[in-house]
């Protein structure tokens, strides 16, 4: 299984790990163009399995704070993890990966 940082563009969001995204969300197909469209300020780390795809993917968003933007702050938007991969520990990991980007990158 790899893990790895991905620009937003190269996501492919009509994986099945975003099925119940799509359906639960009616803007959720808007909403992927637009984060494709702001590889500065979104971010994505995301887990697969070779020859079946994604099994987990973390988004943020730089710059945007509890109260509007903010230059040192980050909204996690996005955490999605399949049934199969949530016994294996890739949610602890790919939050690690998150956490410790933005540690490195001075954010609050």
């Amino acid at each position: 299984m790899g893990r790895a940082f991905r620009k937003t563009s190269h996501i492919d969001f009509s994986d099945p790990l975003f099925e119940s995204l799509h359906q639960d969300y009616p803007t959720f197909k808007e909403w992927c163009s637009k984060v494709s469209r702001e590889p500065e300020t979104r971010k994505a780390w995301v887990a697969n399995v070779p020859d079946a795809g994604l099994v987990a993917i973390a988004i943020i968003k730089l710059g945007e704070g509890v109260h509007g933007a903010a230059s040192l702050s980050a909204k996690l938007s996005t955490f999605k993890i399949s049934e199969g991969a949530s016994a294996q520990g890739i949610a602890d990991q790919l939050l690690s990966s998150v956490l410790l980007f933005l540690v490195e990158k001075g954010v609050e």
